[in-house]
């Protein structure tokens, strides 16, 4: 009997092996991407924060934030992505990356800001991976009526055209509100191959534009914008200029 049982025992093994199937190795390939980055500019110099710069009327000038919003990012009628933000002090010149083909899209359409839906929602509502969470925002978010801050820079300035570097002049550029949106429309985008599953662009800001067209702004007189009443034609003024500072690197 005792040999029997392992008779037994071997041909059920046995046959629960032969009956057993092996289920196919599923392989995921890597999703394809494309990302877009940012890279400040004063005219044909890379920018670094804190670092000095001369503007066109002799002064000194050294920024200190860089931020803004884009939102319903697009080519023709394909959806690159609902919002991004770039913040260079936090992130660098990180901007977007998203899942898509660069042959998909060739152009750049954008909202320099916020869309009106979004601008005026509970900031704790959007989803934690959200540009547009509270704790994403990164002081983007006013918590009153206008909404998020669409763009904002911050500067110190010497304005004395001496031997010595002395910002103690102090630039600060936070515009919202709906009449201030800009927009970006740029008609090529110079996708470069950076790996079989990624491409990549890069996305100029040139401040040294930004400070001179279409319209002069002389940050020694026009130097405060918070977009308050009374603040206007800043306002407006400093959202053209930025929405005319951007080009692609080829």
């Amino acid at each position: 009997m005792k040999y029997l049982f392992f008779i037994m025992l071997f041909f059920a093994v046995f046959s629960c092996k032969k009956d057993k199937i092996d289920e196919p190795i599923v392989v995921v390939p890597p999703v394809k991407e494309v990302e877009i980055k940012v890279e400040p500019y004063f005219g044909t110099t890379k920018l670094f924060l804190d670092s000095t710069y001369t503007t066109s009327d002799n002064y000194k000038i050294q920024f200190t934030d860089i931020k803004f919003y884009c939102a319903n990012l697009k080519s023709g009628n394909k959806s690159l992505s609902d919002i991004a933000l770039f913040d260079f002090r936090e992130t660098g010149n990180s901007f977007l990356k998203v899942a898509g083909i660069s042959s998909d899209f060739t152009a750049l359409n954008a909202i320099l800001g916020v869309d009106s839906a979004r601008n005026h929602s509970d900031p704790a509502a959007f989803s934690s991976t959200s540009p547009l969470n509270i704790m994403n925002a990164g002081g983007m978010h006013w918590g009153w009526n206008p909404g998020y801050i669409f763009m904002k820079i911050e500067a110190k300035v010497d304005t004395i055209p001496d031997a010595t570097t002395n910002c103690t002049h102090f630039v600060t550029f936070h515009i919202g509100k709906e009449e201030n949106k800009g927009t970006i429309n740029l008609p090529s985008i110079p996708w470069k191959i950076s790996s079989e599953y990624l491409s990549t662009a890069t996305l100029k800001i040139d401040l040294n534009q930004f400070l001179i067209s279409p319209q002069i702004i002389d940050v020694k007189t026009e130097y405060l914008s918070h977009t308050a009443s009374g603040q206007e034609l800043l306002s407006s003024k400093v959202m053209q200029n930025f929405s005319t500072s951007f080009s692609f690197i080829p």
